[in-house]
């Protein structure tokens, strides 16, 4: 089975590193069967010196950061007791948000490799997990607890709670408007996307028409849309504004 990290350049469309991870020590040389779960985060502003953080939470409670250009790894960031499961990265690229499987977050430097604050609240792995343009806030949550959690980076401490999601679905994915005042929202068993406020966490627009559990969602830079991702085989772009579905991809038609 070939375990390879291949890095492209997205101006020529060639590859221009590639990388056997097992003979890196990003993984176990003795590993077998199927890999699942790895994560990518490309450090923003390295356009001189290339780095991503790269994790899996499967077999690992470390994560590593790896220099594109000399295929080496620099860093290896350790503290988790548990897999490593998701990753952010503040948008200055010094600061990264993980969440574990030992049902906490920390938010490490990345050029020293210290964990900044931990945040300790859940009661399963942490799904989800994103952070607030301007570094202030943190959403998260468990793998079988269904409200949203509204963290302090200053504090470490939970300042409030989202459950607008009916049908105690688990929510899978969450983003963070540009603005840093909404959250957005899905979860596996109401099938909708959800647009709340961070300060008050009510609900301010609910996005329906998948038919199918809701996997991915995410914001585009100008905080306008949002999209989504969905078994039901379609991806779809919405207007934040009025909550109208815009456009369609996927197996399903889209209505005129």
């Amino acid at each position: 089975m070939e375990r390879r990290l291949t890095a492209w350049n997205l101006q020529t469309g060639k590859k221009f590193r590639e990388v056997d991870m097992q003979e890196a020590g990003m993984i176990p040389r003795l590993a077998k069967g199927p890999d699942y779960g790895y994560w990518l985060k490309v450090l923003p502003g390295d356009v001189a010196r290339p780095r991503v953080l790269f994790g899996r939470p499967d077999r690992d409670n470390q994560f590593r950061l790896w220099d594109l250009e000399t295929g080496s790894t620099i860093r290896i960031f350790s503290g988790h007791s548990n897999g490593v499961s998701r990753c952010v990265v503040s948008q200055d690229g010094r600061r990264c948000l993980t969440g574990s499987e030992d049902k906490t977050l920390r938010l490490w430097d990345i050029e020293s490799g210290e964990t900044i604050r931990i945040f300790d609240g859940h009661s399963d792995g942490v799904v989800s997990i994103a952070m607030s343009p301007d570094g202030r806030h943190i959403l998260s949550t468990g793998a079988w607890e269904w409200p949203v959690r509204v963290w302090s980076v200053e504090t470490g401490k939970t300042l409030r709670t989202f459950e607008g999601h009916t049908h105690h679905g688990r929510v899978t994915q969450l983003a963070i408007t540009p603005d840093g005042c909404h959250g957005l929202s899905c979860a596996n068993l109401d099938n909708t996307l959800r647009l709340w406020d961070l300060e008050t966490c009510r609900t301010v627009r609910t996005f329906t028409g998948h038919c199918l559990d809701i996997c991915c969602v995410d914001i585009t830079l100008d905080g306008r849309y949002a999209v989504s991702a969905s078994f039901d085989g379609t991806l779809r772009l919405w207007d934040l504004q009025t909550g109208d579905e815009v456009t369609r991809i996927g197996r399903f038609p889209t209505s005129s």
